[in-house]
């Protein structure tokens, strides 16, 4: 098994002490007359067994605590790779349940091992977000402004999976938050992410780059964006209530790719917003369409 380097200077302090105590014996044993009663005086008089007994003993000790610690460790890596197998497991299972619970064990192994899991976790969610989310969003950009606007809910959607494996994206650390391909340019790009009826409570979506995005009536309550770019067409409201914006960016459109009037689907309530454009503009409605649903708890 291989040793973390943690693990081999526990090994080498160990073995350095256990040389220590070796070499006191043998100092005692060989030592002149003079010498000897001056190590009495330190060591209380003891032998060379009782010394060695009375060094040796809080040295096991530490070392059956160090052995404890480091078995403790393993399992605890163990278990945590247990519970990632089984959320990436059931990414692949066949009802919407199983797939959230799934989700949901992803997003506890990220947050207790960031280090280790944050990374393969947000690439398993991306792509189920590739899987259950773009097709959607792809038959909407592939409209062009001569065709007919669609009814939205003619569209087959798996909201409350794709809300989830977004929602467990938001709640990851966004420090180092994207998945490291070439394409991502320091955030984490998300293509085509379809949001319908959707409600993002506490989210933090800082450092995310949304692409082909498609959303309709969704609210965004108590969220943080930080260094945010989104790309989106829209059919319905959209709503920023109570959330925290630093560099938010939106180039929005309608169904069929033309450029939306922003007081028409845009809303901010009570937010703290610097550098929040959309379509190159600053002016976003305060309280328009959204208040009548505001609650003040």
């Amino acid at each position: 098994m291989k040793l973390r380097p943690s693990e081999g200077v526990g090994l080498l302090l160990l073995g350095a002490a256990a040389v220590l105590v070796v070499l006191v014996g043998i100092v005692h044993e060989f030592a002149p007359y003079d010498q000897k009663s001056a190590y009495d005086i330190w060591t209380g008089g003891k032998g060379a067994l009782g010394l060695l007994t009375s060094i040796a003993t809080p040295i096991v000790a530490g070392a059956a605590a160090w052995l404890a610690y480091r078995s403790y460790r393993m399992n605890q890596r163990g278990a945590v790779a247990s519970r990632f197998q089984k959320g990436a497991e059931l990414m692949d299972a066949a009802s919407d349940s199983s797939r959230i619970g799934g989700i949901e064990l992803l997003s506890a192994v990220a947050l207790e091992d960031p280090g280790g899991y944050q990374t393969p976790v947000i690439r398993t969610l991306r792509q189920l977000l590739a899987e259950r989310s773009w097709p959607v969003a792809d038959q909407i950009y592939k409209l062009r402004p001569r065709d007919t606007s669609p009814d939205p809910r003619n569209f087959d959607r798996s909201g409350l999976v794709v809300t989830a494996a977004f929602g467990a994206i938001c709640r990851t650390p966004d420090q180092n938050r994207w998945g490291g391909l070439e394409y991502d340019r320091g955030l984490l790009r998300i293509r085509g992410l379809y949001l319908h009826r959707a409600r993002m409570e506490a989210a933090n979506l800082s450092r995310l780059h949304l692409v082909a995005a498609v959303f309709g009536e969704v609210v965004f309550r108590n969220c943080t964006f930080n260094d945010v770019r989104i790309e989106c067409r829209c059919f319905d409201n959209i709503s920023f209530e109570r959330c925290t914006i630093n560099r938010l960016v939106i180039f929005a459109s309608d169904m069929l790719g033309e450029a939306v009037e922003v007081s028409n689907y845009f809303a901010t309530v009570r937010c703290s917003a610097t550098d929040f454009y959309i379509n190159n503009s600053t002016d976003v409605p305060e309280e328009a369409f959204v208040s009548d649903r505001r609650t003040d708890e």
